[in-house]
């Protein structure tokens, strides 16, 4: 059985975190996510990376997405 991946675009991130898409490239890269697919040029993270952004840009330190980083992702380029 197929299982729906549910992702989001740097620009749409951006917009649900009503920031700048430069910032939310900021806050991707120091949680150490990388997309799960690019297609047509455009990064396509799952939903847990956006989930991430909202909870660090709006502050929401009382939310487990605030403390959120991507280790098992970046382990192998360290």
């Amino acid at each position: 059985m197929n299982e729906t991946i549910h992702l989001e675009t740097t620009g749409h991130i951006a917009v649900l975190a009503e920031i700048p898409v430069a910032t939310a490239k900021a806050i991707i890269a120091e949680i150490g996510a990388k997309p799960r697919f690019v297609i047509n040029g455009l990064s396509h993270y799952d939903a847990a990376v956006a989930g991430t952004v909202i909870a660090r840009a709006q502050g929401w330190t009382n939310l487990p997405a605030y403390y959120k980083r991507f280790d098992e992702e970046i382990k192998g380029s360290v």
